[in-house]
């Protein structure tokens, strides 16, 4: 992600409670100030640190404590549910195959589908750990 220096201060630059998800919560800001976002494919960033098991389940189980709170600040404003695109997840999972790494893409699903799982462990970890009137956003989620 390249954002100019000046509008990433104008809407505030990271909100520090955010240990994690701290980039969805942003560019949901980005949005809602009326900043837009371009997708840029042919931009390829590689972002990639040798992990054990424990390690990767731990990223995507802390991702998901991030999501639920970026969920749950995002219903405190006002802003509605979190909307996912309609076949993201079937998309996600079969990209592997469709761009010729079949032999890896046993492994690469495989990966997805536990990140996917210690992700939503984590959502689900941190709602439980939340009191009730805090969590403004344990219905409808989606």
């Amino acid at each position: 992600m390249i954002v100019p220096t000046q509008a990433f201060l104008e809407i505030g630059g990271f909100n520090e409670e955010f240990r994690t998800s701290e980039d969805r919560e942003l560019c949901d800001r980005w949005i809602h100030s009326g900043k837009t976002m371009i997708y840029a494919p042919e931009i390829i960033i590689y972002h990639a640190h040798p992990m054990t098991l424990n390690q990767f389940w731990k990223q995507h189980f802390t991702d998901g404590q991030g999501a639920f709170r970026f969920h749950n600040i995002r219903a405190k404003k006002g802003w509605g549910n979190f909307q996912i695109e309609g076949n993201y997840y079937l998309r996600l999972l079969l990209y592997p195959f469709k761009n010729g790494q079949s032999k890896q893409g046993i492994s690469l699903t495989f990966a997805l589908l536990i990140s996917q799982i210690a992700n939503a462990v984590g959502f689900f970890w941190e709602m439980g750990k939340t009191p009730r009137q805090e969590n403004v956003s344990n219905s409808k989620l989606t």
